[in-house]
């Protein structure tokens, strides 16, 4: 099986230096220096050579289940001027590769070092300069960015492009020695093709991403695969696969420094899957260092300064959104907001869409933005990932096994001055009854969708019908833009907290999901606070539709409000109508606070993610404990598993909860113990020491100690042809005996 690798456009290199030298057996090796440029050198520089150890490559040893066998090389040359080096170690990471070919054929390449290089000063020319160069380090330079649904074999090319190796690989790709399978897939079939993941895996609560280099570790170790760059070419395997395919190769020691060892024997061990749920999918915290501030004023008590000294209230500030917060894009009327408390109010940041404040105050805070509704106010573009429910469903899947959504926002219209102290003469009283008497609720309008893998709407939220407000529930497809269709659409509610007879009464208020009316009878016959006791308040809750697999939530709230003026007394009408421009005249202030969204349960309640363990006995006479913690890897079907680390098939993005290897099949940690047990259950032959030089790929053998052997570590010394070595013994997977235990 091959990976293929897409070269990427950016790698224009040009030779830049070469030379040769021969080997004490003969072996022609050249060394070809290529450096990133726009157009062909004029001159290629020719390398001279030392006589010792012009060119040593290193595999530095990592153990046999380590994911990625890395390997550097240290060239060393003969500098025929003063500084004739220098100018590359002013050379970007990566800019520089070496490639070194053992009889016209690819060898080794790899990306120079240039923080590394260093050279002789006390001395004019004709001193040696030795520069370092590596295969997999930059990977560790470079942040993972990708999105959506990734094939493990898409994230797994993507690391090695930013490698920035020899367009060779990447026309050559990965050769692939895998003996873990799928069901229901031919034995023989790209088994990471198969298999996709969520790139949200790979970023952090924070939403900073893991280095390249975490993200390759983490997709090779649960499947016990070691990638490795030997004799010119890119190897992924499995010791169990490896064993298989290649016959072992005999070792010629060199010199007397043979040694036998013993490998390490673990008491038991622990494999460890934490399958990450993200149940806080937006949170309202926005890094206000990132925005320019445009006004600010401290608003005092009153506008009357005649008649009160002073009264500092609280500090009102504005920045302009030239940048948006992550995963939120703003109307270009739109400001953040932040108010800082002195004696009234209390801390908050937010959008501002309308602040007025009077002419012959020092507060320049003025937004003339109308209220109605029309344009988007905020877009959360960043598609959050809503995962699978319970992938395939199951006959015993009840309420529980499907997931809610959990809305927060916060909103204050107010007329008053200030609107966190008493209304008054000097503070807006006017306004303030105003729309005591004329609104007992408002809405806030929005689009609530569900987007499918490839970004379309597959599901819209509807709360609005006409004139009319409705339990919510899911519309299959696109209603298209709020307010067409007989005014179809979704609305966020905001209600007093007062009593029957009490209107809008200003400040900060809660969302709420009101579905009160028709539960509780006719329009405009229940009192206001039936209403509010048999609403859920502090926040909007909605049933997502079950069986989702990779859906993910886009939410645009929109510019403007709407209002419920109720009637007389009694309690709201069920219905709305845009503000008229008597009320837009008597509102001072809208601020919206950050929402912030969860994903819950069925029953409401916060999803407690739990990690999943497996243990298994080694050898209970031994002495250490084996710990592994994995970031990807199958769910549980009991649990249901909704992480976004879950392994899922490509083509319907399932779950996937068990895999094959040696004719047994089960949890991808389970065959992880498996290979664990397999090698390290007894002691194991260890043999390192000088041989004749190990330029292929594979499996070897020695004539005293025979068994199957795999490299630990190798130090090449190209001009000597010789391998200071390290190998260790190993054993296909065997899983009899191995007794697991399982905690969640």
């Amino acid at each position: 099986m091959k990976i293929g690798i897409q070269e990427t456009a950016q790698e224009n290199r040009s030779l830049r230096y070469q030379g040769e030298f021969l080997s004490r057996d003969g072996i022609r090796w050249k060394v070809r220096l290529l450096q990133e440029s726009d157009a062909p050198y004029p001159v290629v520089g020719e390398f001279h050579f030392p006589a010792e150890k012009p060119l040593v490559i290193e595999w530095k040893e990592v153990d046999k289940l380590e994911p990625v066998q890395a390997s550097c090389a240290t060239l060393t040359v003969v500098s025929k001027v003063d500084r004739q080096y220098i100018d590359l170690y002013t050379m970007e990471v990566g800019s520089v590769l070496l490639e070194v070919y053992r009889n016209g054929v690819l060898y080794w390449c790899g990306t120079m070092d240039t923080e590394l290089y260093e050279e002789p000063f006390s001395y004019e020319k004709e001193y040696e300069v030795s520069m370092t160069f590596s295969d997999f380090a930059m990977l560790e330079r470079v942040n993972f960015s990708g999105s959506g649904a990734c094939t493990l074999e898409d994230l797994l090319a993507d690391c090695i492009k930013n490698a920035r190796l020899s367009s060779a690989y990447m026309t050559g790709g990965i050769s692939c020695y895998i003996s873990t399978s799928m069901l229901d897939i031919p034995a023989d079939s790209n088994v990471f093709r198969e298999l996709c993941l969520y790139s949200d895996n790979f970023y952090d609560e924070e939403e900073e991403p893991m280095t390249q280099r975490e993200v390759l570790d983490e997709v090779l170790r649960p499947f016990a695969l070691r990638l490795v760059q030997r004799c010119g070419g890119l190897y992924l395997y499995d010791l169990n696969a490896f064993q298989t395919v290649f016959e072992p190769h005999l070792i010629e020691w060199q010199g007397t420094d043979a040694v036998l060892g013993v490998d390490n024997v673990y008491k038991n061990v622990n494999v460890s899957f934490s399958p990450y749920e993200r149940t806080d999918l937006f949170k309202k915290d926005i890094d206000i260092r990132s925005f320019a501030q445009e006004s600010a004023g401290v608003v005092r008590e009153s506008t009357y300064e005649s008649y009160f000294k002073p009264d500092l209230s609280f500090d009102f500030r504005l920045y302009t959104n030239n940048e948006s917060a992550s995963g939120l894009i703003l109307n270009a009327n739109a400001r953040i907001y932040k108010i800082n408390p002195l004696t009234s109010g209390d801390e908050s940041l937010g959008i501002a869409w309308r602040v007025l404040t009077d002419t012959n105050e020092e507060s320049v805070c003025n937004l003339q933005n109308g209220l109605g509704a029309g344009t988007d106010l905020m877009t959360f573009n960043k598609q959050i990932l809503i995962p699978s429910t319970c992938g395939v469903p199951l006959p015993s899947m009840n309420y529980r096994s499907n997931l809610s959504l959990k809305i927060k926002l916060s909103l204050l219209l107010d007329g008053r001055y200030n609107p966190f102290k008493d209304a008054g003469t000097y503070n807006s009283k006017e306004e303030y009854e105003y729309w005591q008497n004329n609104v007992r609720a408002l809405y806030v309008p929005a689009e609530i969708h569900l987007l499918d893998r490839d970004g379309k709407i597959a599901y819209s939220y509807i709360n609005v019908q006409g004139a009319s407000l409705v339990g919510g529930y899911w519309w299959e497809g696109d209603y298209g833009m709020w307010g067409s269709a007989g005014k179809t659409g979704c609305v966020i509610s905001f209600l007093n907290t007062g009593d029957a007879t009490q209107g809008w009464d200003g400040g900060w208020k809660d969302c709420c999901t009101h579905n009160a009316v028709m539960t509780l009878g006719v329009a405009g016959d229940v009192y206001l606070e039936n209403i509010m006791a048999a609403t859920k308040t502090g926040a909007m809750y909605m049933d997502l539709p079950p069986d989702l697999f990779g859906y993910s939530l886009e939410i645009k709230i929109k510019s403007g409000i709407y209002k419920d003026a109720g009637l007389g007394v009694l309690g709201l009408k069920n219905s709305y109508s845009p503000l008229s421009a008597e009320d837009e005249r008597h509102a001072r202030w809208l601020l919206y606070q950050m929402p912030e969204i969860e994903l819950l349960d069925g029953y409401k309640n916060s999803i407690d993610s739990k990690d999943i363990s497996y243990t298994s006995w080694l050898n209970r006479s031994a002495r250490e404990k084996l710990e592994l913690d994995t970031v990807i890897g199958c769910g549980l079907r009991e649990t249901n598993d909704r992480g976004l680390g879950v392994l899922l098939r490509s083509s319907t993005l399932a779950p996937v909860y068990e895999f094959s290897r040696q004719d047994t099949t089960m949890s991808l940690e389970k065959l992880l113990i498996g290979t664990i047990y397999s090698n390290y259950h007894r002691r194991m032959n260890v043999l390192f020491g000088t041989v004749k030089l190990l330029s292929g790929i594979g499996t070897y053998t020695d004539r005293s100690e025979p068994g199957t052997y795999v490299l630990l570590s190798d130090v090449q010394d190209l001009i000597a042809d010789e391998s200071d070595m390290k190998i260790v013994e190993v054993e296909p997977d065997n899983y009899e005996g191995i007794e697991y235990e399982e905690t969640v």
